[in-house]
């Protein structure tokens, strides 16, 4: 007898086709010329170029992607700086709830008492003399790079994939009025900031192809905020068989999923390296600041819970 016939590996198609193309390897260079960029508008394939639709001043839409919204450079320098300072220094503080809480309890100035650590025994010492010590004895370096989310508003559990009602905190109030106005300006008008998800990502960082529908009204946007260094992100369709877009979302852009895109998969394979602005690289104020997004990428993406009316008794609509 012969022996067996080796099997190919299945073919990748879809969404898991472009996950791979664009994921990091060792010793590998990607190609980006397949990605939809928004602030190169020419260095665009002739295909992508005819996907782009300026409604209005470097406010776009694409084509086959209904309820998509890309607004480029939508966030200025100043701002970009102050929503970083607001996510690595306000945000994880309690009582907003991080992805550290479960295993470290509340956890405060993580930002600050990781740069503490870079002092002299002496001075880490008198910065936390006021400190529990507990505390003190935390790898605050380590706790920094290990901090990839924190939620605002209504907390999302991971687990359940559900809003809970009984761990719901007061929305930043500066935050809610400028992700209002960048949903306005891309044209959606009614929309209301009642949650975010403030995620963390390294060079390392992947997000796996998913679609958000624990929200109870889907018919509101998701409104997305990007600060660091460039991410290749997909949106494709309501099943993971279609083949998504990939588009390069630089700091300072935002990228709103409302109408069917609100329904769709989609997710972040790449955190390019070395891809952060150059005008934050040659900036003198918070060095700090600058020198942790060097590799890093902050995203903030802000929902709306409920329709009018709505309570956490209603379905799903």
């Amino acid at each position: 007898l012969g022996t067996p016939m080796e099997q190919n590996p299945p073919e990748l198609l879809g969404f898991k086709k472009a996950e791979k193309q664009y994921k990091r390897y060792k010793r590998s260079r990607t190609d980006y010329s397949d990605a939809l960029d928004f602030r190169n508008l020419e260095q665009n394939t002739p295909n992508n170029r005819e996907l782009l639709i300026e409604i209005s001043p470097s406010i776009f839409q694409i084509k086959g992607r209904p309820g998509l919204v890309f607004m480029e450079g939508a966030i200025d320098e100043k701002s970009q700086l102050h929503w970083a300072r607001e996510c690595l220094r306000r945000y994880p503080n309690p009582p907003h709830v991080t992805n550290l809480t479960q295993f470290h309890g509340d956890l405060e100035d993580v930002f600050q008492r990781a740069l503490d650590q870079k002092e002299s025994n002496t001075k880490r010492k008198d910065h936390s003399q006021d400190r529990s010590t507990d505390q003190k004895s935390q790898d605050w370096k380590s706790l920094l790079y290990q901090l990839r989310w924190v939620t605002l508003g209504y907390h999302y559990n991971w687990t359940t994939r559900l809003y809970e009602p009984e761990k719901k905190f007061p929305f930043p109030e500066d935050l809610g009025l400028e992700v209002e106005a960048l949903s306005k300006k891309g044209g959606f008008p009614e929309f209301r900031a009642e949650a975010a998800i403030v995620n963390y990502y390294h060079e390392d960082s992947t997000l796996g192809g998913h679609t958000d529908d624990s929200e109870l009204s889907l018919e509101y946007p998701i409104v997305s905020m990007s600060i660091g260094n460039t991410a290749v992100f997909l949106i494709g369709g309501t099943n993971k068989t279609e083949e998504p877009s990939a588009l390069l979302v630089r700091s300072g852009d935002v990228v709103i999923m409302g109408g069917h895109s609100r329904r769709c998969y989609h997710g972040v394979p790449r955190i390019i390296e070395n891809s952060l602005p150059q005008w934050m690289l040659e900036s003198t104020s918070d060095q700090d600041l600058i020198s942790y997004l060097k590799d890093s990428r902050i995203n903030v993406n802000v929902r709306q819970v409920f329709a009018q009316g709505q309570s956490f008794n209603a379905q799903p609509t």
